[in-house]
């Protein structure tokens, strides 16, 4: 809406792994907490792209409204299935939008303790 009234401009965001896994998960969801595919990982240079079409004069509408017809892309970044439990793909650098800081701390403590032994 607002590119629209600045005649069309478009914006980039640039911004790390975990945002980017963030935004995809919930583009993807689409406003359903049931949604079919999660992000597990995003890779180096990981991308999403979200894409529509406004014309002016249209009504405001939701972000991720299906009315909105986004179009969702992405590049880099490992789905997996909501059904599927979490696997190990994550590195562990911050990347696995999956992977929570506490379950990340609690594997290297693991780690750390496997080592000592």
């Amino acid at each position: 809406e607002w590119a629209a009234r600045l005649e069309g401009v478009n914006f980039v965001l640039v911004t790390h792994g975990d945002c980017v896994g963030s935004c995809l998960t919930l583009a993807l969801a689409r406003g359903v907490p049931t949604a079919e595919k999660v992000v597990e990982k995003v890779d180096y240079c990981g991308y999403a792209l979200l894409e529509r079409t406004w014309d002016p004069g249209e009504p405001s509408i939701g972000l991720m409204d299906d009315t909105a017809k986004w179009q969702v892309m992405h590049g880099h970044v490992v789905l997996r299935d909501r059904s599927e439990p979490a696997s190990s793909a994550t590195d562990g650098n911050s990347n696995g939008a999956a992977q929570s800081e506490a379950a990340w701390k609690q594997q290297q403590q693991q780690q750390q303790q496997q080592q000592q032994q």
